[in-house]
C-alpha cells in the first residue's frame, strides 16, 4: 500500500490511533488479524456487559435494602400499634 492509501483508509487511521493510545508500536503493515474497529467494538461490548452486570447487582442490592426497610418499618409500626 502506498502512503496515500493509508491516509485515505479510515481503518488504518483507527488502527494507528488505537495502538498509539495503548502505547503499542504501530507499523504500516496492512495485514492485521483483527481491525481496530473490531477490537474497539469488542471492547465497547465488553464494557456494556460489565456495566449491565454492575447495574443489575446494584438493583438487586437496592431491592434487598428496600425489602429489609419495609420489614423493619412494618415491624416498628406493628409493635407501636400493639402498645
Amino acid at each position: 500500500m502506498d502512503k496515500q492509501h493509508f491516509a485515505l483508509d479510515p481503518s488504518v487511521a483507527v488502527d494507528r490511533e488505537f495502538c498509539i493510545r495503548r502505547n503499542k508500536a504501530w507499523t504500516d503493515c496492512p495485514y492485521v488479524e483483527l481491525s481496530s474497529l473490531e477490537k474497539l467494538l469488542n471492547e465497547v461490548n465488553g464494557a456494556k456487559v460489565r456495566a449491565n452486570k454492575r447495574s443489575l447487582q446494584g438493583r438487586r442490592r437496592l431491592a434487598k435494602v428496600e425489602i429489609a426497610y419495609e420489614k423493619y418499618a412494618s415491624s416498628r409500626f406493628n409493635s407501636k400499634a400493639t402498645e
